[in-house]
């Protein structure tokens, strides 16, 4: 990759925080599919396999399973744009990226996706006010099982995903 092209998706990536901080609803949760929607990706349902996104003519979609809950299909769409971002020339390339074989990329690159998605569903400057506004707790505070999963209803998100974000902004939750 380009230094250049390196610079682009950074400047898109911060793009794209900011305005998922911009649409962020006090009632809850950001709306995924409408920040999708401002990179001019359009969301499909499937009933079957993993979500993927696809490129065909220039337009980029993304295809979500709609047998999974709620939670599990927004952070795939967070996920499938975090690829929009980062890998545009391989999906172009490759019609499409989804976890099958001839269309997976590395771990490396899977996770760096995982990590946007989970800022896009959970900014931190927002997290971390949530979490001082209705829990008094601050960053490198032990926080609760009833935290996590307050935390995770409020941003429409797995408790898993949930812990794991807040374990990454170095709020501290023992393991059992």
């Amino acid at each position: 990759m380009n230094m250049l092209h390196k610079e682009d998706n950074i400047m898109e990536e911060n793009a794209i925080k900011n305005k998922a901080i911009e649409m962020y609803d006090k009632k809850g949760a950001i709306d995924i599919v409408s920040l999708a929607d401002t990179l001019g990706i359009k969301i499909y349902g499937t009933d079957k396999g993993n979500s993927y996104i696809k490129e065909k003519d220039n337009c980029f979609s993304i295809y979500v399973n709609t047998s999974h809950t709620k939670e599990r299909q927004r952070f795939s769409i967070a996920h499938e744009m975090a690829h929009f971002i980062y890998h545009k020339n391989d999906i172009i390339r490759n019609d499409r990226i989804d976890r099958e074989d001839v269309c997976s990329l590395s771990s490396f690159e899977e996770n760096k996706a995982d990590e946007l998605a989970a800022e896009l569903l959970m900014p931190k400057e927002i997290v971390a006010k949530y979490i001082k506004e209705h829990f008094m707790v601050e960053g490198n505070s032990c926080i609760t099982e009833k935290i996590v999963l307050t935390f995770a209803k409020h941003f429409c998100v797995s408790t898993m995903s949930a812990l794991v974000r807040l374990r990454k902004l170095s709020y501290y939750f023992p393991y059992i």
